[in-house]
């Protein structure tokens, strides 16, 4: 049977007799232990990765170098890649492959990423046509019926210039690093020189010691891994400047190459009117999608949003104090190297410390959290296509795809939930909590497959990130390395994260004229009310709420989980938690299974499967699911039964909302009327 790593047991007696403190512990501090088998080899704690080349022992051969250029990297300032080549060769040839096809059902194709990458790569022709009279090779499947892949465009393009030395920024998504093996193969076949480069991350997921840390302090792979990146020796390396030449090869520059960036963005025609779709209408008009306007962004944060970061990015009315970065970050518009340097200068500037920079609510933190979900599909390839936690391998999802229709056309009956994905829809943006707040909605409420959601996120964000988005919604899928714990109701929730009701009166104009502390569930008004004074009706202006009892629905969606783990072999499950395969380790641990954070209620243990239809069939009709359609159209939910209800639990929540609230709103007037009177002293 396979061995599991046995934690969560009397942390407090363990830590005593270790005595190992976390917050003082650096890789290989900890010696090993003798192990019980005396022939069994020990197992040597030593560095995961080999120390970064220097720029002196970077490999070349020959006097021309391809930079390939890959979403992730989509920039000239701090790209290692573009900054070696242009400085050890005499000719630099910057490619960019675009053959969406080879990722599979994650591809960027006819996706908010595609018509960004597109901006981004006319904004890095420009700049080089500019600065060094150079241009950016885009290669695509012109010619219907000649299919190319990334790495024979890239030998085709290296043995027309005579190039044999290619220099390109590493990727960690699994189509990405299956273009990196195929490339080295090609390049040790044809007697070419590569070089691979960070240009994505803080720290490569190979930097972060996991295993050891894991093995050393025996905690969960979440502690061990933000306890190995700040503890690591390796820091943070250093961002590059731009070079100062990059000259082209004879008669590269053409204005065929120069328009080569066109073939990337090319949208299907609408069935309807027979014109390219397009978001270039919709998201672009709302970002500036070059260097330049990341870096104004940037600076624009730092100045107005970063001191009320902490406290206000749980916001998502317009008082939200968020960057809205990641789509530059996603595709690479701006280095999160250079972004975490200026940062620590914003931070040393406004006599605070690097620790408060770090503090767990801080924007550093979130970009350590990127680097995070990095860390895990790097090492669990199969993080965005199934779920991580092997007991839940046979889970049952809801199969009532009309519900899930509405939740992405932002018509669930409930305001906020609706708001934050029109908002999605039309900026390709949306706040954390808001995301959580759907996230949570689409499986523990309505019962989907969260790979559902992870799709739609994909197609629709301009911060599309597989590895971010597969980490998010394994997570809200309670499949994941962590398992939600926290309450995101989407009426309590809702008051939380958008007190004064704005968000919901912006993106859901159908409840604009009710009361704010109506507009987060306009059924609680009497259908009489809502005609003659909001001119508001259920199920024609507004639909329905989508379910009715959200505790019942979350109790069926408990059931399914229970028989799934009913049915996994007993290993699977230990003392009742569940458990992940451990990270690969090279022999370090010596488990092969680590247990995962559980929800108290579903630490159950079975002697065999369970069938709960009964139940699910009694939670189902409690839970009162609207589906129905019109024939002129889905313009709601029809059931008579429409109050949404709540437990004893939530009320109680909901009353300490209210008080929350209530003192809000006290400390608001108290301010504008000392404000009030301030400027009436002034006056005088």
């Amino acid at each position: 049977m396979p061995r599991i790593h046995g934690r969560h047991v009397d942390r407090d007696k363990n830590k005593r007799k270790n005595q190992i403190d976390r917050y003082n512990w650096t890789p290989g501090s900890v010696p090993d232990k003798q192990p019980r088998n005396q022939n069994k080899q020990q197992t040597k704690t030593a560095a995961p990765s080999q120390a970064a080349k220097g720029p002196d022992s970077l490999k070349v051969k020959g006097d021309t170098c391809v930079v390939w250029f890959r979403i992730g990297h989509l920039r000239l300032r701090d790209n290692p890649a573009f900054f070696y080549a242009s400085r050890k060769f005499k000719h630099v040839i910057p490619i960019f492959c675009w053959f969406p096809e080879e990722q599979g059902q994650w591809t960027y194709k006819d996706t908010v990423i595609e018509v960004w990458s597109r901006e981004s790569l006319k904004d890095i022709e420009n700049q080089l046509h500019s600065r060094y009279r150079n241009s950016l090779l885009v290669v695509a499947n012109e010619i219907e019926g000649v299919d190319l892949t990334t790495v024979e465009a890239i030998s085709n393009v290296m043995a027309c210039y005579g190039a044999q030395s290619i220099y390109f920024n590493r990727g960690y998504e699994p189509s990405m690093i299956g273009e990196e093996n195929q490339l080295k193969q090609a390049c040790d076949q044809n007697g070419w020189v590569y070089e691979g480069f960070n240009a994505q991350l803080l720290k490569e997921p190979d930097e972060v010691p996991v295993a050891i840390c894991m093995k050393e302090l025996r905690c969960s792979i979440h502690a061990a891994f933000f306890t190995s990146w700040y503890k690591t020796e390796k820091p943070v390396r250093k961002p590059l400047p731009l070079p100062g030449r990059c000259p082209p090869p004879l008669d590269f520059v053409s204005q065929s190459v120069r328009q080569s960036y066109k073939h990337v963005g090319k949208m299907p025609l609408s069935k309807k009117t027979g014109k390219p779709l397009t978001w270039d209408d919709k998201v672009l008009k709302y970002y500036d999608v070059s260097e330049e306007g990341a870096w104004n962004a940037l600076e624009s944060f730092l100045e107005e949003k970063m001191q009320g970061y902490s406290n206000s990015r749980r916001r998502t009315d317009d008082k939200r104090q968020v960057s809205i970065l990641s789509g530059y970050y996603r595709v690479g518009n701006l280095s999160v190297v250079e972004v975490y340097y200026k940062v620590l200068k914003h931070y040393r500037r406004t006599n605070k410390t690097e620790d408060d920079a770090h503090d767990k609510n801080s924007y550093l933190r979130r970009l350590v959290w990127r680097d995070y979900a990095y860390w895990q599909l790097f090492n669990y390839p199969h993080l965005c296509d199934e779920n991580l936690r092997p007991n839940m391998q046979n889970l049952k999802w809801s199969k009532d795809y009309t519900t899930l229709q509405a939740w992405k056309d932002g018509k669930t009956g409930y305001p906020l939930v609706d708001a934050a994905m029109r908002e999605l829809w039309e900026t390709g943006y949306m706040q954390q909590n808001a995301r959580m707040i759907v996230a949570q909605f689409l499986v523990e409420i309505l019962g989907h497959h969260w790979i559902e959601g992870a799709k739609w996120f994909h197609f629709t964000l301009i911060d599309a990130d597989l590895a971010i988005n597969s980490m998010m919604w394994q997570n809200a899928g309670l499949t994941g390395v962590s398992q939600w714990g926290f309450e995101f109701h989407p009426i309590l929730k809702a008051r939380d994260v958008d007190p004064n009701g704005t968000y919901i009166e912006k993106w859901c104009p159908e409840v604009a004229k009710l009361p704010t502390h109506r507009r987060y569930s306009p059924w609680e008004v009497s259908p009489k009310v809502l005609k003659r004074q909001y001119g508001l009706v259920l199920g024609e202006t507004y639909p329905h709420p989508i379910v009715t009892n959200i505790e019942a629905a979350k109790q069926l969606t408990a059931c399914r989980f229970m028989e799934a783990k009913s049915r996994a072999p007993k290993y699977m499950c230990h003392g009742g938690y569940d458990v992940v395969p451990v990270p690969p380790n090279n022999g370090i641990l010596s488990y092969q299974f680590v247990k995962v954070s559980t929800r108290g209620g579903w630490r159950r243990q079975f002697s065999g499967p369970v069938d709960l239809a009964a139940e699910k069939a009694q939670y189902m009709g409690e839970a009162g699911f609207h589906n129905s359609y019109k024939q002129s159209g889905r313009v709601g939910f029809t059931n008579a039964k429409v109050r949404a209800k709540y437990s004893t639990s939530l009320l109680n929540q909901k009353q300490d909302l209210k008080r929350k609230n209530r003192k809000r709103e006290k400390r608001e007037r108290s301010e504008n009327k000392l404000m009030n009177r301030l400027m009436k002293e002034c006056r005088v």
